[in-house]
């Protein structure tokens, strides 16, 4: 019996602690792919630590405290270097193998590279050209960043594949459990509550949101403004923005917040608000419509691709619009329903399952 040709797969993104937009894109796409690809492949998962969301008998533990990707993972592909490669995220270790795989989630730093520091804009560039040069194909989460390669790269476009996300399910609570949730952080079920899900950092466009919200306040003086996630570059400006009077006591930022809490807000809100200027995907968009909450987001390509006609949309650049279109859904009850049902309907067409077919069609 022929052997499996063997696909290595790097799973570091996979032990990070809490985990953000790629490291849980990592994961989910991984697990798909050994459900869908393990009849036709020997699957090895490369990590510097045992991850229990994998079978442990397929990992292989490669131990380095820092620069994992391009000296420790570059050394295993010298000694033992697989057939094929995929790489859940930017980059490409020396020596891979001629197939190689590799998924590049947005080129932001090209567009707002004051967002970034000098090295981590000179490092994403230099993989992200490595990336081109060197893998066989380069997959993408939507059309807007197949565009992007092309415009800021000129990647010839058969060398791209956009393969959208799956869903990111949220974790199950009960009604006591959003409960306790909103009182934890002292929220009310009868006022409005916005939520914003992410790293809270420049190009997250969060100025723009709070200007929003201080325009919120002036017409009807209550509710939340809930921004949820780790602190990132830009953080002391907005925390200073949240200091103005029209907004004091009215925003919420406790950094990083578990999982069910997520869930509980999620289901308890009157809208998630996503005001970015970039995004390669917009994975909240789906865990809202999966928690049957509204959507407000930014009008660019990526959001649109994922929201359709299941989103409200504001010019990133204009508080008025975001502030109108939370206004609008505060009363109006109707809108909201119906949102929620046009975004049910838009959830079906993003599964991991399907995602992992096309990698697998790929291979």
């Amino acid at each position: 019996m022929k052997n499996k040709a063997i696909l290595g797969i790097d799973a570091s993104r996979s032990s990070c602690s809490n985990a953000t937009g790629v490291e849980r894109y990592s994961t989910e796409i991984i697990k798909a792919i050994i459900k869908e690809c393990g009849k036709n492949f020997e699957i090895r998962l490369y990590t510097p630590k045992y991850l229990s969301v994998f079978p442990k008998k397929i990992q292989r533990r490669i131990r380095l405290p820092r620069l994992w990707s391009l000296i420790r993972l570059s050394f295993e592909m010298l000694l033992h270097k697989p057939d094929l490669l995929f790489i859940p995220a930017h980059v490409l270790p020396f020596f891979a193998p001629k197939r190689s795989f590799v998924t590049l989630h947005d080129v932001a730093y090209e567009k707002y590279p004051m967002a970034y520091g000098a090295f981590q804009s000179f490092y994403l560039e230099w993989s992200t050209r490595r990336a081109l040069k060197k893998a066989e194909k380069l997959i993408v989460p939507s059309n807007a960043v197949k565009k992007d390669l092309m415009k800021y790269y000129k990647a010839p476009a058969s060398k791209i594949t956009v393969i959208h996300h799956g869903r990111l399910s949220l974790a199950t609570v009960s009604k006591e459990d959003i409960k306790s949730t909103l009182k934890h952080y002292q929220l009310s079920q009868d006022e409005p509550l916005f939520f914003f899900i992410g790293r809270l950092e420049t190009k997250k466009n969060l100025l723009v949101l709070l200007d929003a919200w201080a325009q919120v306040q002036e017409k009807v003086g209550m509710g939340r403004l809930f921004l949820g996630g780790m602190y990132g570059h830009g953080f002391n400006e907005l925390f200073h923005k949240m200091e103005d009077p029209r907004l004091r006591g009215t925003v919420i930022a406790p950094g990083y917040i578990p999982e069910m809490e997520v869930s509980g807000i999620f289901q308890a809100a009157t809208a998630l608000v996503l005001p970015s200027r970039e995004e390669g995907f917009g994975l909240p968009i789906l865990q809202s419509f999966e928690a049957d909450c509204a959507v407000i987001c930014s009008d660019i390509p990526a959001l649109r691709e994922v929201g359709g006609d299941a989103a409200l949309y504001a010019n990133p650049g204009s508080a008025h619009d975001f502030a109108k279109a939370m206004l609008m859904l505060i009363e109006n009850p109707k809108l909201k329903k119906d949102l929620v049902r046009r975004g049910q309907k838009r959830l079906a067409l993003f599964s991991w399952d399907s995602a992992a077919k096309s990698i697998g069609e790929l291979l």
